[in-house]
């Protein structure tokens, strides 16, 4: 993992509140973070990312269930966003309480972007990983919004607020964890980059917030602007292999990707460069890599591995193996092992 930085600690702190009501001791698990557990709970305690993750993980491993993560993020109220709440809620519409939201989200977590789009047809929310992080964290992130917006929904829009659709890039969990939340139904195994996507009805953008407040929205912002710093990762080239690597149906392209990082591409190639690197290198390892593994796993056809990975058709798919390997997709399954 190559993670730097600090992070915000009331999620850790909202995990271990949620393992103690179970009776569960979590004070050993933190020993790695060379902190209290006291001190967790204050408003603007920050741990180091890279030892916070794998507490997460340790934990989850050995206390988590399917429904954590959904759980955890119900927890996560208005209050325990700060400022940043306050903030949202002194805006006069819901479209610029997310506006709010997409600006500040760095104060939430660094680790994730938030874009926010209007569409004619729906109000968009995408959460991207801006670092790499194990996929089973990333998946229990994801878990934790769809969470928290399920019960921010109740929160800005009352008892009245419509259903909105999720669309998710893993596969289809077994359970029915997800059929537990209120006002969100899920879509599992779409196509596309690594993200969770949610879609509302267009006509929420306008919808008015009952706390509006212009002169304290403009304090509040004024403040959180002073804690703003520029997220830095200790690696792009690994972000960009792990954005690769879990896209599904498409291969994300490096204009792309700078967008989602917030970089122009240029700057995207030149950091990759320094780090000894090439888009198309990471690309082309990164898909003959996957199509390996997917062709010795034995349970999708050369076709089918060829359109998950992007390939406009199988030949296409063919010949870039082959390039990569001196041997085609087909023989490689038959071989059994990698050239």
């Amino acid at each position: 993992m190559n993670i730097a930085g600090t992070s915000p600690a009331r999620y850790l702190h909202l995990l271990l509140r949620l393992l103690e009501q179970r009776d569960i001791a979590c004070e050993g698990a933190l020993l790695p973070l060379g902190v209290a557990r006291v001190q967790l709970a204050h408003p603007v305690a920050k741990v180091a990312t890279a030892p916070a993750i794998e507490v997460f993980r340790e934990l989850l491993a050995e206390h988590g269930d399917p429904a954590m993560g959904l759980q955890l993020g119900q927890l996560i109220t208005i209050g325990e966003m700060g400022d940043l709440g306050l903030a949202m809620l002194r805006c006069a519409t819901l479209g610029d309480a997310l506006r709010c939201a997409e600006a500040f989200y760095p104060l939430l977590t660094p680790s994730f972007g938030l874009k926010v789009e209007r569409r004619p047809d729906a109000v968009v929310m995408t959460w991207h990983p801006l670092h790499a992080m194990p996929y089973d964290f990333i998946l229990f992130c994801f878990d934790m919004a769809l969470g928290a917006m399920d019960g921010l929904a109740g929160q800005f829009l009352g008892k009245t607020a419509p259903m909105a659709d999720a669309y998710l890039t893993r596969a289809r969990p077994q359970g029915n964890a997800y059929q537990q939340l209120k006002r969100i139904r899920c879509h599992f195994e779409q196509p596309g980059v690594l993200s969770l996507r949610l879609c509302m009805p267009p006509d929420l953008w306008d919808h008015p917030m009952p706390t509006s407040n212009a002169d304290e929205l403009a304090v509040l912002q004024e403040r959180l602007l002073q804690h703003i710093r520029p997220v830095t990762a200790g690696g792009v080239a690994p972000w960009v292999a792990m954005m690769l690597r879990e896209a599904a149906g498409e291969q994300p392209s490096q204009d792309f990707l700078a967008r989602v990082a917030g970089v122009s591409s240029s700057t995207l190639a030149r950091r990759l460069v320094e780090e000894g690197t090439t888009f198309r290198t990471l690309a082309n390892r990164v898909r003959y890599e996957r199509a390996c593994e997917l062709l010795q796993a034995g349970e999708l056809s050369v076709a089918d591995i060829g359109t998950r990975l992007g390939y406009a058709d199988t030949p296409s798919f063919v010949r870039a193996f082959k390039a990569i390997s001196g041997t085609t997709p087909g023989r490689m399954r038959g071989g059994s092992s990698r050239p």
